[in-house]
């Protein structure tokens, strides 16, 4: 286990707040995950997690697009086709899209979080 993924053990969940004991790094799994490390076998690199909590971390799982899409935009699931026109399987790519894009956005919060916290270091200052 890395500094990085041990880091989040007593955090509050980047997404949700809950603080349950149940909140650890949880590593970036949508379709970009190669570009970041994954390998067979091999998880994407460390700085490619998000701190969540387990509630938050099964909306994140993998190959479960529709749950996610259920608790954050449980709207678009009804309208994607009216709306945008899109088949039943356009409905799913998209899903994955926004999915991948929300995770990455927490991933983002949760390092500048573990930045302005003195657990990563960045050199630079603005």
């Amino acid at each position: 286990m890395s500094k990085i993924t041990k880091s989040a053990q007593g955090m509050d969940c980047i997404r949700c707040g809950s603080n349950d004991g149940t909140v650890c790094a949880r590593h970036y799994n949508g379709p970009r995950q190669y570009s970041y490390g994954k390998g067979r076998g091999i998880k994407c690199n460390d700085l490619m997690t998000a701190e969540f909590c387990s509630k938050c971390d099964f909306i994140f799982t993998e190959g479960e697009t529709r749950r996610w899409a259920n608790n954050v935009c449980p709207w678009l699931i009804n309208d994607s086709k009216k709306l945008l026109g899109l088949s039943q399987e356009g409905s799913i790519e998209l899903f994955k899209d926004l999915r991948s894009g929300d995770f990455l956005h927490w991933i983002n919060m949760t390092n500048i979080r573990r930045i302005e916290t003195g657990q990563l270091f960045w050199p630079y200052t603005w």
